[in-house]
């Protein structure tokens, strides 16, 4: 029996392209985050998804509903999936978040378990919630491929203690807009690893990007 899921991150947005910190903030997807979109669900249009599931913050939400239409899927949302809460950094620029909370921005570097952000999460917590969320929708579809399209920080947070026994931030996993991750269970064994931040779906020129 084998088991496979698809981790998408969202499409790009405005606030990505600025390099500010989103957190819970919520807006829809640019012109390339769409295409992005597009070009994941032809991918996954090819590989029998049974179940898509999806962040309910915007970004996500949008990136999803795309998909949905290249995979012939309506997508559940679920709250466990929302990114990581930052609090009173969301919106903040990355030179903006050193200069007012520098013991903050160290502790983010270096993966600090003890960090929490002002009036958001803690670290520690927000990884327990995404294993726990992407955990529980893996096992309700044993046998089957799913789809579950988040965030960079629940994705790398899942895949890291899944893999590797312990929380890691999106800094030291650098995954991309549009990327895909693969994960792949054989009668009950361990997980395999079989993408991690497979962008090949975007190697060909966006409309954005194609010469008049």
């Amino acid at each position: 029996m084998q088991t496979d899921l698809y981790l998408v991150r969202h499409g790009e947005t405005a606030t990505n392209r600025a390099r500010l910190i989103q957190g819970w903030n919520s807006e829809p997807l640019n012109a390339l985050g769409r295409w992005q979109a597009e070009r994941a669900g032809s991918r996954l249009a090819q590989v029998g998804l049974r179940a898509l599931y999806a962040s309910p913050l915007d970004r996500a939400r949008e990136t999803a509903t795309i998909i949905a239409h290249a995979v012939d899927l309506v997508p559940s949302l679920v709250e466990g999936l929302r990114e990581m809460d930052t609090g009173l950094v969301s919106g903040l620029h990355s030179a903006q978040f050193v200069m007012r909370y520098p013991r903050l921005m160290w502790a983010w570097l270096r993966d600090d378990s003890a960090l929490a952000f002002p009036g958001g999460e803690a670290l520690t917590d927000f990884y327990a919630r995404a294993s726990r969320t992407v955990g529980e929708l893996v096992s309700q579809h044993t046998g089957q491929a799913i789809a579950v399209v988040a965030h960079g920080g629940v994705i790398s947070g899942y895949l890291s203690l899944l893999l590797q026994g312990r929380g890691s931030n999106r800094i030291a996993w650098r995954l991309r807009n549009g990327a895909l991750c693969h994960v792949r269970w054989v009668d009950g064994g361990p997980p395999q690893l079989l993408a991690l931040n497979d962008t090949s779906h975007l190697e060909q020129l966006s409309p954005m990007h194609r010469p008049n």
